[in-house]
């Protein structure tokens, strides 16, 4: 699983990559039917490791693959 959210890293990260397409693609979560949508967020809402890492994204970036309790993710900070 880790290998295979490296590589979806990997393909989101790159300039032009649809994250919603790749999201909707990989997510095993209710979160892929809206492209990885997770909606209006605030903290403390989500895993520590997950917080941290959305929070220090600027708006378009994308995060280092990311592991919690509920498995590994990519996070693409919108706005």
């Amino acid at each position: 699983a880790q290998q295979l959210a490296a590589k979806i890293q990997g393909e989101a990260a790159a300039a032009g990559a649809d994250f919603a397409a790749l999201a909707k693609k990989f997510s095993e979560d209710g979160s892929a039917e809206r492209g990885g949508d997770l909606g209006s967020v605030g903290r403390g809402m989500f895993a520590p490791a997950f917080e941290v890492a959305a929070w220090a994204l600027k708006p378009g970036q994308v995060s280092a693959v990311v592991e919690t309790d509920f498995g590994f993710h990519v996070i693409q900070r919108v706005d």
